[in-house]
């Protein structure tokens, strides 16, 4: 697990920070830079631990009530581990990568980050749902496809007069905005 700066403090690591460390050990395998297969092994192990029995992640391993976007997160961990481990069966963490498409499939909204209740993360979340749609090769979560969804969705929301994403509670729109077009951007 990955952590802000206060790991050396005890602080376990978090889902979303791992997420990203995953994400940039991946950017830099593609770019021929060589990662140990141990940590390729252990990020696995780690996001099989995380998992919750209905098939979803919270923040950290030992929340255990599941969010959209950390769902996400596990999911797309799991794959992209899976793509630089040697071909062998994975066991756990195919079930866990199921069963977390499939608790997608069943919470899916691009009106809330699923398992919040609100919409505080959603552009948070939806830029995840498009990373994993894109590393899946998944169109559709459950009856959903998620695109179609989610950019009908972020053009319904846009300001029209700034171009900007917001959210109410946090009010910077910065991050919602990045969050908003990393979304749209990933239709190919």
């Amino acid at each position: 697990a990955w952590s802000y700066r206060q790991a050396h403090l005890g602080i376990p690591g978090d889902n979303s920070n791992s997420q990203f460390a995953i994400l940039a050990l991946h950017a830099a395998a593609e770019l021929g830079v060589e990662i140990e297969e141990a940590t390729w092994k252990r990020a696995r192990q780690y996001w099989i631990e995380c998992a919750n029995t209905d098939g979803s992640w919270g923040y950290t391993k030992d929340v255990t009530s599941g969010k959209g976007s950390m769902t996400c997160g596990g999911v797309t961990s799991l794959l992209i581990a899976a793509k630089h481990l040697p071909a062998e069966k994975n066991g756990n963490a195919d079930e866990c990568v199921t069963k977390g498409i499939e608790w997608l499939g069943r919470n899916f909204s691009v009106f809330e980050n699923p398992g919040t209740g609100d919409s505080i993360w959603l552009h948070y979340y939806l830029s995840g749902i498009a990373r994993l749609g894109a590393i899946s090769a998944r169109r559709e979560f459950g009856r959903h496809d998620w695109y179609v969804e989610g950019s009908r969705m972020l053009v319904d929301t846009q300001d029209v007069e700034t171009g900007k994403w917001t959210n109410p509670r946090l009010q910077e729109p910065t991050v919602h905005t990045a969050f908003a077009l990393l979304f749209l951007a990933s239709h190919e």
